[in-house]
């Protein structure tokens, strides 16, 4: 989203360009940023500027605000906040063959070492729990990896809840119900940098 002067979507991709698209990162090479665009109506201007700084083959940029529909129940930010994050999860599930999904927030900076410290953090996860629902590397809806088997359900789970539950309450909700464990890695590998928030909170 839009924040005023703000544009922390730029800080992000910075970040993450320098962590997975660097070079000698092999597995960056294996990875893929869906950056979506949760502007109503025109397009929105941080989304326009990243594009232009970042397009390339790390990144795809993708729009999401055509064709949404309103939810009456709830706050209409909160509201609508869950829908975009179901937005992009649907997409990603058509679009990409993926084992793992990260859930991202614009304002949140990589750690130096990403990469690194998320295999180390996947691998662990399946050594020690074996199947998992989702395991946390940072705080909010940031740093969330998903199993691509799980997204659906958790997509469903946020999109059900949407006119009760902010996405990352919901999130929470769904992992803490689900079979499989949720799983925090021992470190957080994101620097929160946003000072406006999007739901106004």
């Amino acid at each position: 989203v839009d924040r005023g002067a703000q544009n922390y979507l730029r800080r992000a991709l910075k970040s993450l360009d320098r962590e997975l698209g660097a070079p000698g990162a092999a597995v960056g090479a294996a990875a893929r940023i869906l950056v979506a665009d949760a502007t109503a109506g025109a397009e929105g201007r941080a989304f326009a500027e990243a594009r232009s700084a970042h397009g390339g083959a790390l990144f795809d940029f993708y729009r999401l605000a055509a064709g949404r529909r309103r939810l009456l129940a709830g706050g209409p930010k909160v509201a609508k906040q869950s829908r975009d994050v179901v937005a992009a999860a649907t997409h990603a599930l058509r679009t990409y063959d993926f084992r793992y999904a990260v859930l991202l927030e614009d304002d949140w900076v990589a750690c130096h070492g990403l990469l690194a410290a998320l295999v180390a953090a996947v691998a662990r996860a399946d050594a020690v729990h074996g199947a998992f629902a989702a395991l946390r590397v940072s705080y909010g809806l940031n740093g969330i990896v998903v199993p691509k088997a799980e997204l659906a359900a958790l997509a469903a789970h946020v999109e059900a809840r949407a006119g009760a539950k902010p996405p990352d309450l919901a999130f929470t909700e769904w992992a803490l119900a689900a079979p499989k464990p949720l799983v925090a890695y021992r470190h957080n590998l994101f620097v929160h940098v946003g000072a406006a928030s999007a739901t106004g909170n």
